[in-house]
C-alpha cells in the first residue's frame, strides 16, 4: 500500500506508514496505477477520468476559487516599440511603430546605424565562403582593426587604421592611413588619394573586398 503523506510503499497489512507513521485510513480504495484515494471517490481522481467524466484536478495548491497566483495568465497585449527603437540583434528589418513602418538601417561592419545615404557595398569571400558585404554610405568610412572603425576587419595584416574611403559629388576615393601593410587597389599597391570605380578590389591586410556601386 502506498502512503498518501509520503507516497512510500508499505506492506498492505500496516496500519501506519512505515515511513512517516502516518495512518492508513480504513476507507482508502487503490487504483490499478497505484494511487490510493478515499473509497467516497466514484473513481481515482489522480487517473485520466473513465468515459466522459469530467476531469478532476487534486492538490492545485489554490485554497480559494477565486486567487488567481496558481493560474497562468495570457497578456494579449501587442509588444510595443518606441520610434526609432530597435531589439537587439536586428539587422536592416522594417518595424511596426504607431501603425507605420519605420526602416532602421543597419550598418554590417560594426553594427552601427547610420542616417546617410546608401551608395554601395563591400563584399569578400575572405571571411566566409558564403560571402560577407559591408555597406557603405555617403560621407567618410573607416577600416580597420579597432571596433571604433565604420568597417571592423579583424584579421591577419590590418591596422588599427588602416584605410580611409570617401563618397562625395558621386566619386568613391581611398586613401591609405599610413598602415603597416600598405593598401592595394586592383593588387597595386597606392601612397596617395586614389579614386575607385565599380568592381574594383581593394586589398587590406589578407583581405580583397570588391567595390559594388549603387
Amino acid at each position: 500500500m502506498k502512503c498518501t503523506s509520503c507516497n512510500k510503499e508499505n506492506p498492505d497489512n500496516l496500519k501506519f506508514c512505515n515511513n512517516c507513521g502516518a495512518p492508513f485510513s480504513g476507507d482508502m480504495k487503490r487504483c490499478e496505477n497505484g494511487h490510493n484515494f478515499g473509497s467516497h471517490e466514484p473513481y481515482c481522481p489522480y487517473c485520466p477520468p473513465p468515459g466522459d467524466a469530467p476531469t478532476q484536478m487534486a492538490n492545485l495548491g489554490t485554497a480559494n476559487p477565486g486567487d488567481l497566483s496558481d493560474r497562468t495568465i495570457i497578456d494579449g497585449a501587442a509588444p510595443k516599440l518606441q520610434q526609432g527603437s530597435q531589439p537587439v540583434g536586428m539587422n536592416d528589418k522594417t518595424v511596426i511603430t504607431n501603425g507605420q513602418p519605420v526602416f532602421v538601417p543597419q550598418h554590417t561592419g560594426a553594427g552601427k546605424i547610420s542616417n546617410r545615404r546608401l551608395v554601395g557595398w563591400l563584399v569578400t569571400y575572405d571571411i566566409s565562403e558564403y560571402g560577407t558585404d559591408f555597406r557603405i554610405y555617403e560621407g567618410r568610412t573607416k577600416l580597420g582593426r579597432n571596433s571604433d572603425n565604420d568597417i571592423v576587419l579583424n584579421h591577419t595584416g590590418v591596422s588599427d587604421k588602416h584605410a580611409l574611403m570617401l563618397y562625395r559629388d558621386g566619386k568613391f576615393i581611398i586613401d591609405d592611413e599610413l598602415s603597416t601593410n600598405g593598401t592595394y587597389v586592383n593588387h597595386k599597391s597606392i601612397d596617395e588619394k586614389t579614386q575607385l570605380v565599380n568592381d574594383d578590389v581593394i586589398g587590406i591586410g589578407t583581405i580583397s573586398l570588391k567595390l559594388k556601386v549603387i
